[in-house]
């Protein structure tokens, strides 16, 4: 979540005091979807890149997963909890007109979590889940593309993100996810996969990174980085699903920091692609006029706005 909270003073106060009082005015949340089974189904990578067979999931590929819905409920039972306690809200609150918005990428995942938010925030409410793209495809608002893009842009913007890896740039990103890459074909036995045998998917600890960067299009790369995040991504989700932390792990004893540093390749990928300073206000941009406008919405108290991580990574590292 990143929550931008505004809020009035409610009265003067000396620039000595302590701590002036204020009074919550309005908050406009900008959310990703909650858990969800992962981008492909079977016969996909995932299927071919360990001999292990994946949880069961609760949902079709890339849509979200009942305990999604279930722990989303309760992020909305949170929030609604907070805003009473706060006094923004009333208890069992049933919004005037325009007061709440929510409004969500034309994705499964998004539309639903959208709606399971607003079940716990208004229990007693009527809700609308705004939607303005065909269902399925990616609405403009929360498309990371990138707007604009030259040779110049792309070779500084390339720079920026080299930049993370210190002076060995791309290569020094990649060297360090060594341990967290080797830890992830460790858990899921890949030395054991045919595919990954055969060199169908390269070599995740050697082969080099490309960065993609076109007009209308999100930041993309073709590296041993993306294939890898594709399995930590599905691992990371598979833990959530799972009661049993080692059957989650393929029969693997994983500590908490073992978790970690497994999703931390993609914690790198997306910063990779969407917080350098010149992707981040590019792909930014659309969804910041949009929060903007939120802010300054006459009689608008609450803005809940679902979409990725790439839409929380880039408005927040552009802000």
């Amino acid at each position: 979540f990143s929550v931008s909270a505004f809020a009035t003073e409610q009265h003067a106060t000396p620039l000595n005091a302590a701590q002036p009082d204020y009074t919550l005015d309005r908050v406009v949340v900008l959310s990703r979807h909650n858990i969800r089974s992962p981008l492909s189904g079977s016969g996909s990578l995932l299927g071919d890149i360990t001999p292990h067979d994946w949880f069961h999931w609760t949902s079709n590929p890339s849509e979200l997963s009942l305990r999604g819905g279930i722990l989303e409920t309760m992020m909305g039972q949170y929030f609604r909890l907070w805003l009473e306690d706060e006094g923004l809200f009333p208890e069992n609150y049933q919004p005037e007109a325009d007061a709440v918005r929510f409004y969500a990428n034309a994705k499964q995942r998004t539309l639903a979590t959208a709606r399971y938010f607003s079940a716990g925030l208004l229990p007693v409410a009527e809700t609308k889940i705004e939607s303005h793209a065909e269902y399925d495809t990616m609405d403009p608002t929360f498309n990371p593309a990138l707007t604009f893009v030259t040779k110049d842009y792309a070779r500084d913007a390339e720079k920026q993100i080299a930049e993370k890896g210190g002076i060995a740039g791309l290569k020094g990103i990649h060297a360090g996810l060594q341990d967290a890459i080797s830890l992830l074909m460790e858990v899921t036995d890949m030395d054991r996969s045919e595919a990954y045998q055969s060199g169908q998917f390269g070599d995740l600890l050697t082969d080099s990174t490309t960065i993609n960067l076109e007009a209308g299009k999100e930041p993309g790369m073709s590296s041993p980085i993306k294939t890898a995040t594709s399995v930590a991504d599905a691992l990371t989700f598979q833990f959530y699903e799972m009661a049993d932390d080692k059957a989650a792990a393929f029969g693997h004893d994983l500590s908490q920091d073992d978790w970690r540093k497994i999703h931390s390749i993609v914690d790198t990928y997306t910063e990779m692609l969407f917080e350098a300073p010149l992707i981040s206000v590019n792909v930014a941009h659309p969804l910041l006029k949009e929060i903007r406008s939120e802010l300054t919405a006459e009689g608008r108290k609450f803005s809940y706005l679902c979409g990725h991580d790439s839409n929380v990574a880039s408005v927040l590292s552009a802000l």
